[in-house]
């Protein structure tokens, strides 16, 4: 094996894939404002899968039932210069 292949194996190898969601309005936020759950505080059974129907394919996509013990964050008045970074674990 090349040192160049041995390298790229060993780098390869440590990569993590995180998805992280970059969320910016169109306009300033005035109502509804952005929220966003803490996930420790959302235990599996507060997650619901839900049908999802396309012409092209079938799937589910996961509803949150209430649950007091659930802890928000919101931001309100979100303008066009400021963005919102959120990681999908």
């Amino acid at each position: 094996m090349s040192a160049e292949k041995c390298i790229l194996d060993r780098f390869i190898r440590r990569i993590v894939s995180v998805i992280i969601n970059v969320r910016r309005p169109i306009k300033t936020i005035r109502r509804h404002p952005l929220t966003v759950a803490y996930s420790s505080t959302v235990r599996d059974e507060d997650l619901v899968p839900i049908p999802l129907i396309d012409p092209d394919r079938n799937g589910e996509v996961l509803g949150v039932r209430y649950n007091e013990r659930q802890r928000f964050y919101y931001k309100s008045g979100l303008t066009p210069e400021e963005v919102v970074f959120d990681k999908v674990l």
